[in-house]
């Protein structure tokens, strides 16, 4: 077990009031001490405890939050006007149920309007408009909270602390990116940790059935493009797959003329190995695919049967299974084959009653799931 301590500020954006609000204070504890002395002591009292009002006010309006990793526990503290520090939290993180960006439906059940489970919150975020905050479900004496925090900044200064300890990967993956500012760093991790026989996948979930998801837009595709350029495989849908190219989206059934035309295009932004998601050359199939640079760029259809329903987290699924198989060295067919294949076991294995924000049962089929990538990487799986 490694030793490690990660230490993270972050600074709480001042309230667009607070200035005004300091200046009005000036004024009038000037004004009353003036009083004092030109017309009646009587308004000295009220000028100095304005003036001490002012000073309190200027160290408590200022809020840092610092937050200490070590050796499997978290640690928060408070520091008011930059002197005073107050420790709130010291979290075991095997309490922790989730950690995960405040919109994602793994958080959904906890939301303050629309939630069902109603915890106390504690927010430790910056209030920057463009930095994403993450929510935390941990339990803290016995009982269950929710933090809010920034995260953003923390991916860095984990990075290093892995390169000091000499903690190497065989794989990178990246999938949602909460902000445009994360986009460097996850280039700077991608250079940090690669070796030269690191699989780097990038996942660029940011739209599907032909528009963005809330918050996201063109200048988002533009920060995907700058991750596929140092991707080995990439898994868009076909939404996402005409918005990194720049070009409108297309509703199936989608012919074999058109894939390749994507999946070539796409190889172009950087990539050896393209996996398209949702293709269905008629209405009652839906799969994959595939594009391998490395195998003479032919194009190969991995499809199965349509089932009814929406879920969300397929993607996700579907392309976590994939990195499996090729970190086997399954071929590209191979492995997305597995990946379709797992994708609807989890849908079938899914209640049809479920709410379809809570995804699919990936649980029940992920032994069988690691069983078939290992025969298949042995060479006795039946197809």
């Amino acid at each position: 077990m490694y030793d490690y301590r990660i230490v993270e500020q972050v600074s709480r954006k001042k309230k667009h009031m607070s200035g005004a609000l300091r200046k009005v204070m000036v004024i009038f504890a000037v004004l009353f001490v003036l009083m004092g002395i030109t017309i009646s002591q009587a308004f000295m009292l009220p000028g100095f405890l304005l003036a001490l009002l002012y000073f309190v006010y200027d160290i408590f309006s200022q809020r840092d939050y610092e937050y200490i990793l070590e050796n499997g526990q978290l640690t928060i503290d408070v520091i008011y006007g930059k002197k005073y520090r107050k420790t709130a939290h010291v979290l075991n993180l095997e309490e922790m149920e989730v950690t995960a960006p405040h919109y994602h439906e793994k958080v959904a059940k906890y939301k303050k309007n629309s939630g069902t489970e109603k915890l106390k919150k504690y927010d430790y975020t910056s209030y920057e408009e463009d930095v994403p905050y993450y929510t935390m479900i941990i339990r803290e004496d016995g009982r269950k909270i929710k933090l809010l925090l920034d995260l953003t900044e923390e991916m860095l200064p984990i990075v290093r602390h892995w390169e000091k300890e000499n903690i190497q990967v065989d794989a990178l993956y990246s999938g949602y990116v909460g902000s445009d500012a994360q986009f460097p760093i996850i280039r700077e991790v991608f250079q940090r940790l690669r070796r030269k026989d690191t699989l780097i996948m990038v996942d660029p979930v940011m739209a599907d059935n032909g528009r963005y998801y809330p918050g996201f837009s063109p200048k988002t595709a533009e920060g995907m493009r700058t991750l596929c350029e140092m991707a080995d495989v990439l898994v868009p849908n076909m939404t996402e797959a005409a918005f990194l190219l720049g070009e409108e989206y297309r509703e199936g059934p989608y012919d074999s003329a058109y894939l390749e035309y994507l999946l070539k295009k796409l190889t172009e932004l950087g990539p050896k190995k393209v996996v398209l998601t949702g293709v269905y050359p008629r209405e009652n199939q839906l799969g994959a695919a595939c594009i391998s640079r490395e195998d003479g760029e032919q194009i190969q259809w991995v499809l199965a049967q349509r089932m009814p329903g929406m879920y969300h987290g397929t993607g996700d699924i579907f392309a976590s299974a994939l990195l499996a198989a090729l970190m086997k060295d399954l071929a590209l067919e191979d492995a997305t084959r597995i990946a379709v294949d797992y994708i609807l076991d989890c849908i079938r294995d899914t209640d049809p009653r479920q709410e379809p924000r809570f995804g699919v049962n990936f649980e029940r089929s992920l032994a069988a799931l690691g069983s078939r990538i290992l025969q298949a990487a042995e060479g006795t799986i039946t197809k």
